[in-house]
């Protein structure tokens, strides 16, 4: 029936009819063609609408089972729209062959034609070849294969889509990596460019190809969860290669191991704790990964603070106004950006003791720079920075481990470090009294405060330079000379033998009464107590002293220096009180005075020690070498205490003292520290323990007695009385 239908149109009707209503004639290819041919449908003229669509295959059969395979036709399947059918492709009525160089499906044009549709192809895909079966593929080829094919964004596509050098079965062994490109246009140029695709091309096998990320069968989405590339996996895929170090020493990267660095960084604890962080991909980029030393490369130096910004856009706008980044752009290539400071995978949040911008390890930070000579030299930077500030107040108690104690970033600022020439500068000179006002609100605005890397004051850089020489010399002179009386003395006692064994009766005789053994003791205590916490505070890294230096932050140390303080100097004015309000006091004072004849007595010691002289000098109730000493303690207590408590209230005496007075007290305060601590052990410690005539101990100071035989050797005067 089919066969006398399309007889009678033959027969009766022609293309020519269709002309009448439809202004198209076919040409081409189909030119000697009837519209019947095609359109099989149309019964009578004029023919119902619309037509049935056109089937190319009932000429076509060999193109269409072809097309069968075609990533278009698994689309349709799909229910997608807009998908290309024959017509999209080849035209409608006037069709001509790919072989002529008019078509748009010809060789020299494809590409073209095809971009219309898909802009990120570099090729288009030669579909009407031989397509190799897929069942056929699965003869040699593990089933998982095609099953993480089906899991992935290529499941429509067929192996031959991708290997498409396979022409016939059995195929080599060995196939080459399939051309990506030919869908993923932008992205293989980007890759071929960067360094991964320069190191292909000079046939290093360990360059990373698009499967080697990405995967190669079961290719899932990027947003997926278990891709390879998903944000959370990504820094574990570049560390395959990037965690080895053979890897590294064989191809010269700088970066050893940037991956175990990576893995302890603030960034990768927040995608650790579900947060989003930032990956290899955010700072190293995607497709496009370049060496730093490359323009494009998102780690160009010039780069890297607009990389960061994109998640820290606050403190890039910060940094872009500061003296650093201002410096870098004027070419100086040494100005720091981001990673000098925070590093570069092995970034730790402030917290971290091990975090370069951790309050206690920035000024060692900024001081790679500051501190290093050829910047120094070359850019004529002012000098030692580090040195002068852990010499200042803050500096040391910084040193100490105080974390609240003012460090660079906390009067220059973070990412906003202004010229101290620049009036905006939290450091320019007017505006130290609000800086320093942060943290010290009893400083008024009208203070002078100079700069604390430097004395600006000729008359207080003259001042503490003199004082520094003479306490160094006052030190060494005076234990010097302590040392050699002590040794004089206790080798001529050990050659006359003299040893005072109390034999029978030894009445003991009062010395010191419960209110003087009691001060004496809280002078023994908080002496120790304040000789071992300032030494701590000035040595914190010390063996002996940094578990306390560290303790609560320093805070502890800085809690037991003060109080000891406090106690030393009430326990001193109850001994003022007790020698204006007392009877025994106040003889005691008398008798404590210096007075000519104990340089006497000193000087005949001298030369009775030598052998000059045959006389030993006699004492009263205090021995000069006992006079000294107290009179040592009175002047150290008043020194240190004044020094002291100017430090301790830092913003009061700043509203009425320069700052170089502040750095003039921190010297006295440590050198008569070193004095005070080296008398005590000499001297005292010889006169009271060392002594043959004491040794083991003088128990007075606890007891409050003395035996007669001892009395009568070293204070016969008071004796006899």
């Amino acid at each position: 029936m089919l066969s006398f239908i399309l007889v009678y149109f033959f027969i009766f009707f022609s293309s020519e009819d269709c002309v009448d209503c439809h202004e198209v004639q076919l040409k081409g290819v189909h030119e000697a063609i009837e519209c019947i041919d095609c359109h099989s449908d149309i019964k009578d003229l004029p023919h119902e609408t619309p037509l049935k669509k056109v089937a190319c295959g009932t000429c076509h059969e060999d193109i269409e089972d072809i097309y069968k395979h075609d990533i278009h036709y698994k689309l349709v399947l799909k229910g997608k729209r807009g998908i290309p059918d024959c017509k999209d492709c080849h035209g409608v009525h006037e069709i001509i062959s790919p072989s002529d160089i008019k078509s748009p499906l010809s060789p020299s044009r494809k590409k073209f034609f095809c971009t219309k549709c898909h802009k990120n192809i570099i090729a288009p895909r030669i579909y009407h070849t031989a397509k190799i079966e897929e069942k056929r593929c699965l003869e040699c080829h593990d089933k998982e294969v095609r099953d993480s094919l089906d899991l992935s964004i290529h499941s429509p596509l067929t192996c031959n889509d991708c290997h498409r050098e396979v022409k016939k079965l059995p195929h080599p062994e060995a196939l080459p990596p399939p051309e990506c490109g030919l869908c993923h246009k932008s992205e293989y140029t980007e890759h071929l460019e960067s360094i991964h695709g320069r190191a292909i091309k000079e046939g290093i096998k360990e360059a990373a190809h698009c499967y080697d990320c990405h995967g190669s069968h079961g290719i899932i989405k990027v947003k997926n969860e278990n891709s390879p590339v998903y944000f959370k996996n990504l820094p574990e895929t570049c560390g395959k290669c990037h965690g080895e170090e053979k890897i590294a020493e064989k191809y010269k990267i700088p970066i050893r191991n940037p991956y175990q660095l990576y893995e302890e960084s603030v960034h990768h604890y927040a995608i650790v704790k579900g947060k989003k962080g930032a990956t290899c991909s955010d700072c190293h980029g995607v497709h496009d990964i370049d060496v730093s030393t490359s323009p494009r490369s998102k780690i160009n130096k010039y780069r890297i603070p607009e990389t960061c910004s994109v998640c820290h856009k606050k403190e890039y706008e910060d940094y872009k106004n500061s003296i650093h980044w201002k410096g870098y752009i004027i070419g100086i290539k040494e100005s720091p950006v981001c990673n000098d400071c925070h590093s570069e995978h092995r970034i730790l949040p402030p917290e971290s003791p091990e975090s370069p911008i951790y309050p206690l390890n920035i000024p060692k930070t900024c001081s790679d720079c500051h501190e290093r000579y050829t910047l120094i030299q070359r850019y004529g930077l002012p000098q030692k920075r580090l040195t002068t500030f852990y010499e200042s107040y803050h500096g040391l108690a910084l040193k100490a481990g105080n974390l609240i104690a003012a460090n660079c970033a906390s009067c220059h600022e973070n990412h906003k470090i202004l010229s101290a020439t620049n009036p905006s500068s939290p450091v320019y000179p007017d505006n130290l009294p609000k800086t320093c006002g942060s943290c010290h609100p009893g400083i008024k605005t009208t203070a002078r405060i100079h700069s604390v890397h430097e004395i600006i004051s000729p008359l207080g850089s003259l001042v503490i330079d003199l004082v520094k020489k003479i306490y160094i010399y006052l030190i060494i002179v005076t234990i010097g000379g302590m040392i050699f009386y002590c040794a004089l003395d206790f080798i001529k006692k050990v050659r006359d033998g003299v040893r005072y064994h109390p034999v029978g009766e030894n009445r003991e005789i009062l010395r010191f009464n419960r209110f003087e053994r009691g001060l004496h003791l809280v002078h023994l205590v908080s002496f120790l107590i304040l000789v071992y916490t300032g030494f701590v505070h000035h040595y914190p890294e010390a063996t002996w002293g940094a578990w306390l230096a560290k303790l609560w932050g320093g805070a502890l140390r800085a809690y037991l220096h003060r109080i000891a303080g406090t106690l030393m100097i009430v326990a001193f004015g109850l001994k003022i009180f007790g020698m204006i309000f007392t009877k025994r006091g106040r003889k005691q004072f008398l008798e404590i005075l210096l007075k000519p004849r104990d340089i006497k007595d000193a000087f005949l010691l001298l030369f009775y020690n030598l052998g000059l002289s045959r006389e030993k000098p006699k004492f009263g109730r205090f021995t000069f070498y006992e006079k000294i000493e107290y009179w040592a303690l009175v002047w150290g207590t008043i020194v240190m205490g004044v020094t002291g408590i100017a430090l301790w209230f830092e913003s009061q005496t700043l509203n009425f003292l320069p700052k170089w007075f502040i750095d003039l007290f921190l010297v006295i305060h440590f050198y008569e520290a070193i004095l005070a601590s080296l008398a005590i052990l000499v001297w005292h410690l010889y006169w009271v323990i060392f002594d043959p005539v004491m040794y083991p101990l003088n128990k007075s100071m606890f007891s409050g007695t003395l035996p007669e035989s001892i009395y009568k050797e070293e204070h016969p005067l008071e004796f006899e009385e």
